[in-house]
């Protein structure tokens, strides 16, 4: 596939941020039964193990950040960047009922400038995001 065969993504990443806004609280509702099942491939393929640390960029509501940070366990840390306000309550407000707030560290802001440090993870998890990233 060459670059011309890509299509540009012409949404700006503050009109990105603002539709996951908005639809941050029906998005399960949405697209649960769609991405469930391919979430769920790709988090069966995943090999996270107890004490890594794992990323996951474009976290959404939280279900591969919620199964990754139970993976890691006590030991280990998940953490998640989301350029999306909406998404980040909604995924905060699980993870503390999950109790698993202490495993998990999320982050609002742009992929493209994360504030990690060079080689910080074991794995970096992305799923239903990258065609949100201009080409």
């Amino acid at each position: 596939m060459t670059n011309k065969e890509i299509l540009r993504v012409y949404r700006t990443k503050e009109q990105a941020k603002r539709t996951y806004d908005k639809i941050s609280r029906i998005y399960d509702l949405i697209t649960g039964p769609f991405e469930r099942k391919f979430r769920d491939m790709a988090l069966n393929q995943l090999d996270v193990k107890e004490g890594e640390t794992v990323l996951e960029i474009g976290f959404g509501t939280s279900h591969c950040l919620e199964e990754i940070a139970k993976r890691v366990g006590e030991n280990g840390k998940a953490y998640g960047i989301d350029i999306s306000s909406g998404m980040l309550d909604i995924t905060r407000k699980r993870m503390e009922k999950k109790r698993l707030a202490d495993t998990v560290e999320l982050y609002c802001g742009d992929a493209m400038s994360m504030p990690y440090e060079d080689n910080m993870f074991d794995v970096v998890f992305m799923s239903f995001t990258l065609e949100l990233f201009d080409t």
